[in-house]
C-alpha cells in the first residue's frame, strides 16, 4: 500500500522557529499595500479635485513599481536584512510626503504624480521576500505548495480587508491621514520583518536545476538572470495572460453588481476573495493526501492548463448567468481556482529560475501578472462601456482559454528543470523503471565507443 510523501501541516508550518515573527511583520507590511491604492486615490482626488489626476498618479506608481525584480535581486545578493529596512523607510517617507501634500492642499498635479513615482521606485518586494522564506523552510514540493497556499490565503484576506479599512479611515479622519496611517503600518511591518533571522540567508540554487556551467557567464545572461533560464520566460507569458484574463473580471463584477443594487458589488468582490482563500486552503490540504502525491508529480504545465481552463469556463458561465445567484456560483469557481493557480505558478518559478529560495524568482511572476492585469482592466472598462458586462466576461474567458491551450501544449516540450524527479521526471542515471543503469548500460556505452 502506497503512502503519500510526508507533507508539513499548517500547524507545523506556523510553529517553525521564526515564522510567527515573519508572518506578523509581513502581514502589517502587506496590509499597507492593501490600503495604499484607495488611500492614494482618495488623497490625490481630494487635493486636486480631479479623478483623472488620481488615476494618473496611481498609474505612474504602477509603472515605477515594475522595478520590483531589480529590488528583489538586490535582496538576494546583498541580503534582505540590509536592503529591506532601507526600502521600507524610503517608501514610508514617500507616502508621508504624499500625505503632507494632500493634507496641505497642494493642487499641482505634477507634485502628486512625482511622489507616486518615487513611491513605486522604492516600494519593497514584501510578498516575494515572504515566499523566499517559505521556499527555504520547505524544500519538498508538497510542503512548499501548502506553504504557498497559506500565503495566498493571507494575501487574499488582506486585500479584501484593506480597502474597507482605508475607506473607513478616510471617511472618519480624512484621506491624507489614511495615507499617513498606511506609511506608519508599512514602516512598522518592514522594520519588524528585517529583524527576523530567517531573512539573513540569501537564496540558494535550486536542487532541481542542472549544475552551473564551468564557463564564465556572459554579461547578457548575468543581466537577464532567471529570464535566461529555459522555460522561465514562457511561464511569465502564461502569468501575463492569466493576469490579462482573470483580474479584469473584477471590473465586470462591479458593473454587473451595480445593476443589482448599491451593496451588491462589494458583496460579489467579497465572494471572490473568500472563495480564493478557501481554494488556497483546499489546495494546500489536497497536496498532502495520497491523491496529491500524483498531483505533485504531474507536470506543472498540465496542472496550470487545467486550472486556467476551469477559470475560463467559469468566466464564460458568469457571462451567461441569468441572475446574481448564478453569478455567485461562477465567481466561487473563479476564486477557488485562482489561488491554486498562483501556488503552482510560484512553485514552477522556483524550479525554472534556478533561484530556489530567492525573492527574484516570484517577483517576476508578480510583475508579469500586474502588467497583464493593468492592461486587462483598462480593456475591460472599455468593453463594459461599449458592449456591456457580458463582453468583458467573454474576453476574460477567451484569454484564459488561450493560456490554458498554451500551457497544455507546453507540457510536451517542458524542460527537465520544470519538473525534475520530484515531479515525475526520470532521475539522471536511471533506467526506464527507475533502476540504476547497471552493467547493461555500461556495456552498451563501451560498444558505442568502440
Amino acid at each position: 500500500m502506497s503512502h503519500p510523501d510526508p507533507v508539513v501541516g499548517y500547524r507545523a508550518l506556523l510553529a517553525l522557529p521564526g515564522v510567527p515573527l515573519v508572518l506578523t511583520a509581513a502581514t502589517l507590511a502587506r496590509l499597507s499595500y492593501a490600503t495604499f491604492v484607495l488611500s492614494l486615490l482618495l488623497a490625490v482626488q481630494s487635493a486636486t479635485g480631479s479623478y483623472a489626476a488620481a488615476g494618473t498618479a496611481l498609474g505612474v506608481y504602477g509603472l515605477t513599481a515594475s522595478t520590483m525584480p531589480a529590488k528583489a535581486r538586490l535582496l538576494d545578493t546583498v541580503g534582505a536584512r540590509r536592503v529591506l529596512p532601507l526600502l521600507s523607510t524610503l517608501f514610508a517617507l514617500a507616502l508621508t510626503g504624499l500625505a503632507v501634500a494632500a493634507g496641505g492642499g497642494v493642487t499641482a498635479v505634477p507634485v502628486h504624480v512625482a511622489g507616486a513615482a518615487v513611491a513605486g521606485v522604492v516600494a519593497p518586494p514584501v510578498g516575494p521576500t515572504v515566499r523566499a522564506v517559505w521556499a527555504r523552510l520547505t524544500p519538498d514540493p508538497g510542503s512548499r505548495q501548502r506553504a504557498y497556499g497559506l500565503d495566498a490565503v493571507v494575501e487574499s484576506g488582506l486585500f479584501a480587508l484593506g480597502p474597507v479599512l482605508a475607506a473607513a479611515l478616510a471617511q472618519t479622519a480624512g484621506p491624507a491621514l489614511a495615507l499617513a496611517g498606511t506609511a506608519v503600518v508599512h514602516l512598522l511591518g518592514g522594520l519588524l520583518m528585517a529583524v527576523s533571522p530567517l531573512l539573513a540567508r540569501p537564496g540558494s540554487a535550486s536542487p532541481a536545476a542542472p549544475p552551473p556551467s564551468r564557463r564564465p557567464c556572459s554579461p547578457l545572461r548575468r543581466v537577464l538572470g532567471p529570464l535566461a533560464r529555459p522555460g522561465y520566460a514562457v511561464l511569465l507569458v502564461f502569468t501575463f495572460a492569466t493576469g490579462l484574463g482573470n483580474d479584469p473580471l473584477e471590473v465586470a463584477v462591479v458593473a454587473r453588481g451595480q445593476q443589482a443594487g448599491a451593496t451588491a458589488p462589494g458583496l460579489l468582490l467579497a465572494v471572490l476573495s473568500v472563495s480564493a482563500a478557501a481554494g488556497g486552503l483546499a489546495w494546500g490540504h489536497l497536496v498532502g493526501t495520497a491523491r496529491g502525491r500524483r498531483l505533485r508529480r504531474a507536470s506543472p504545465w498540465s496542472v496550470l492548463a487545467v486550472l486556467a481552463a476551469v477559470t475560463s469556463v467559469a468566466a464564460a458561465a458568469a457571462a451567461l448567468a441569468p441572475g446574481v445567484a448564478w453569478l455567485v456560483v461562477a465567481l466561487v469557481v473563479v476564486g477557488a481556482a485562482g489561488a491554486p493557480l498562483a501556488v503552482v505558478v510560484y512553485t514552477a518559478a522556483d524550479r525554472l529560475s534556478g533561484l530556489d529560495g530567492g525573492a527574484e524568482a516570484t517577483t517576476w511572476v508578480n510583475t508579469a501578472t500586474n502588467l497583464g492585469a493593468s492592461l486587462g482592466t483598462a480593456g475591460a472598462g472599455a468593453l463594459v462601456d461599449a458592449h456591456g458586462t457580458a463582453s468583458a466576461f467573454w474576453a476574460g474567458a477567451a484569454v484564459t482559454a488561450a493560456a490554458a491551450v498554451g500551457a497544455w501544449s507546453r507540457r510536451w516540450c517542458a524542460h527537465p528543470t520544470a519538473t525534475g524527479a520530484a515531479d515525475g521526471g526520470r532521475a539522471p542515471g536511471r533506467g526506464r523503471r527507475g533502476r540504476p543503469a547497471g552493467r547493461r548500460g555500461r556495456r552498451s556505452r563501451s560498444r558505442r565507443r568502440r
